[in-house]
């Protein structure tokens, strides 16, 4: 009983020795690269789901890379120190139990969902008979595999957290006004993107059904040209 005590005790020490402060540089450096990759989700997300972007090797690997740090996120983020209500909380035990009760079913959830979306694409890939039945397998699971990358919404509410952390560093009025005016315009066309990609998906879908859509009238016919007029229509309706 002694020798597990001691074990247990050395264990908590150990842990506690590799708490991360929330102010430290390394916690900056991983959150400035948690942006990155969000911003590569946030961007390349719609564009998957409707089909203007074909997956390729350089956008599977990208899905890997973001796979393994949302992964290895949720290690750090259980050795990180939180604040709550003004006072620095380091001990390991509850950083972990707060993160477990908070947003750990949230994130667990879209990195497993992120597997599911890896799994099932190369799975399918790897059918080779050309009968009807594989082919409409292999579209369901596109779908599902559509449906499931849509978890990766909820991916948003780090925009916030990164958003509060740099208006928090922030100390003149003139660097605040300029942040907050970067921000707007970074949320319209980030919405006109959305906008735009919904407004291509749903005329996609009309024109496999055998109706006659604005896909036809468009001058381009790559995915670049289709797009493009997609954002100018959604544009054109936020502006007058």
């Amino acid at each position: 009983a002694i020798a597990a005590n001691a074990n247990c005790n050395m264990l908590v020490g150990m842990l506690r020795c590799m708490m991360v402060h929330p102010e430290a540089k390394f916690r900056l450096a991983w959150i400035i690269v948690g942006a990155l990759l969000l911003g590569f989700d946030v961007i390349t997300l719609p564009l998957q789901l409707s089909t203007l972007l074909v997956a390729t090797t350089a956008l599977q690997t990208m899905q890997l890379v973001t796979l393994a740090y949302w992964s290895v996120d949720l290690l750090v983020t259980c050795m990180t120190g939180v604040y709550v209500d003004g006072s620095l909380v380091m001990e390991p035990g509850e950083v972990t139990s707060m993160y477990l009760r908070g947003w750990f079913a949230c994130d667990i959830c879209i990195v497993m969902s992120d597997i599911c979306a890896l799994l099932i694409v190369p799975v399918d890939s790897s059918v080779s008979s050309p009968d009807s039945a594989s082919i409409m397998h292999l579209l369901k699971s596109v779908r599902a595999v559509r449906i499931i990358r849509l978890a990766r919404l909820l991916r948003f509410r780090r925009i916030l957290e990164i958003t509060n952390r740099v208006m928090d560093s922030l100390h003149s009025q003139a660097g605040y006004i300029l942040a907050r005016f970067a921000g707007l315009l970074c949320g319209v066309l980030l919405l006109n993107h959305y906008v735009a990609c919904s407004f291509y998906a749903v005329g996609r879908y009309q024109q496999e059904q055998g109706m006659t859509t604005w896909l036809a009238d468009c001058p381009a016919s790559d995915a670049v040209g289709d797009y493009t007029c997609a954002m100018h229509w959604s544009l054109t309706q936020f502006t007058p």
